[in-house]
Formats: C-alpha cells, sequence, structure tokens
C-alpha cells in the first residue's frame, strides 16, 4: 500500500620581631579598607580579630590579598537561567488533534489531519508537529500506515495550527477503511527538546484553516 504525503613559609613565632610604626599603619590601613568593605558589624569584628589574632607579617600579607579580593557587591551578576516550559502545556485544551478533511469531493480519497499546540510564550523557542495516519485493522487494533517528518510551525509566543494530508492507496488504487490521525508535538529550544506530547484525532475541534467543508472537525475517517 502506498501512501501519498507529502561545568613564603611561616616562622614558628620565636624569632618574630615587632612590627615597626611603618608596618601597624599598613595594617591599620589594610584593616580599615577590609572593614569598609564588609556590613559595619561584621567588618569591624573581622578587622579587629584579624589585627589582634596574627603575627604582624601574616596579618598584613593576609589582609592586604582580602582588600584585593572584589567585593560581592562588585561582581557582575549571574545571568538567569532560562525557565522550561511550563508541564501544563501537555493538559492545555489548546493542544488537540482532528481529521478535517475526509475523501471530499474536492479532495477525493484525502484525509487531513491537523494539530494544534500552545506555545510557552517564549518567542525563542520552537514548536514541531509530526503526522501520523493510522488505520484500523480487521482485529480491531490500529497502525501506523503513514507518517511525516518533524516539521517546523513556528516560534512558541502563541498557539499555532499546522495540518497535513494523505492519500491512501495501493495499486494506483484508494485503500478503503476507517482511519484516524495522531499527532506529535515537540517544543524546543536552541536545538534542546524541552517537552513531548501526543493527541489522537478526536472531534468538535476548531480548526482555524485548512478544514472541508470549513469548520469540520472528525475523530475519524471512513474510505468506504
Amino acid at each position: 500500500m502506498a501512501i501519498q504525503s507529502h561545568a613564603g613559609r611561616r616562622g614558628d613565632g620565636r624569632h618574630r620581631r615587632p612590627p615597626t610604626p611603618r608596618r601597624g599603619r599598613l595594617e591599620a590601613g589594610l584593616l580599615a579598607r577590609l572593614g569598609a568593605g564588609l556590613p559595619g558589624r561584621l567588618g569591624a569584628g573581622l578587622s579587629g580579630r584579624l589585627g589582634a589574632g596574627l603575627p604582624g607579617r601574616l596579618a598584613a600579607g593576609l589582609l592586604g590579598w582580602l582588600a584585593l579580593a572584589p567585593s560581592a557587591s562588585a561582581l557582575p551578576p549571574l545571568a538567569p537561567e532560562p525557565s522550561p516550559p511550563p508541564r501544563t502545556l501537555a493538559r492545555s485544551h489548546a493542544l488537540w488533534a482532528t481529521v478535517d478533511v475526509c475523501d471530499t469531493q474536492h479532495a477525493q480519497y484525502t484525509i487531513g489531519v491537523r494539530g494544534s499546540m500552545p506555545g510557552d510564550g517564549d518567542g525563542e523557542d520552537e514548536m514541531y508537529m509530526r503526522f501520523e495516519l493510522e488505520r484500523l485493522t480487521a482485529v480491531g487494533q490500529w497502525e501506523v500506515a503513514a507518517s511525516s517528518p518533524f516539521t517546523l510551525v513556528g516560534d512558541a509566543s502563541t498557539t499555532r495550527q499546522a495540518g497535513w494530508s494523505f492519500i491512501p492507496t495501493q495499486a494506483g488504487h484508494p485503500v478503503k477503511g476507517i482511519w484516524r490521525g495522531r499527532v506529535e508535538f515537540r517544543w524546543e529550544r536552541a536545538g534542546k527538546v524541552l517537552q513531548l506530547a501526543s493527541r489522537v484525532t478526536s472531534g468538535g475541534r476548531d480548526a482555524s484553516a485548512g478544514a472541508e467543508p470549513v469548520g469540520y472537525s472528525a475523530a475519524e475517517c471512513e474510505i468506504p
């Protein structure tokens, strides 16, 4: 059957010489700079403890390094991570599939499958649909007869619809039977799949374009 479809060493302190007045002034300056870069009470407490509890040379070296280190307020803010689309997209009433063409006078033996998918509100994301045609077998099971590739239907800034047409034939003749469609939906961001969903065709949908006759929507299509 053919179907047409388009991530310095420290001393021990025993030979330490008392700090010179100049070194004392240096320590005081570094302590003042360090204290000024921190919240008031914390800065004062940290400066006092470091100045009193460390040997002169080590205190000066350590405080000098700390004074040169950037404060948290000087660091550039981190860009926020983009949030994924909400999981409610897969439960949205705007997510559906329908048969909008079924062997009409102007589209003989044609079965049109249409889908609708909601956007996540991000115009940088993309939405794709893949359409399948399924046939009801003699044992009451649905089997896939044909499918389209995943097709870009637009950015995800809003709800979008798209459709695909199938013409089931065998040896040049239409294939009789009961048919339905299935649409697979995919949301992407920069080539990464964010979410997947699937719907089989159902009736009573508001197809925005392509239905024949206008407004036609059904769950299945029978070609007698």
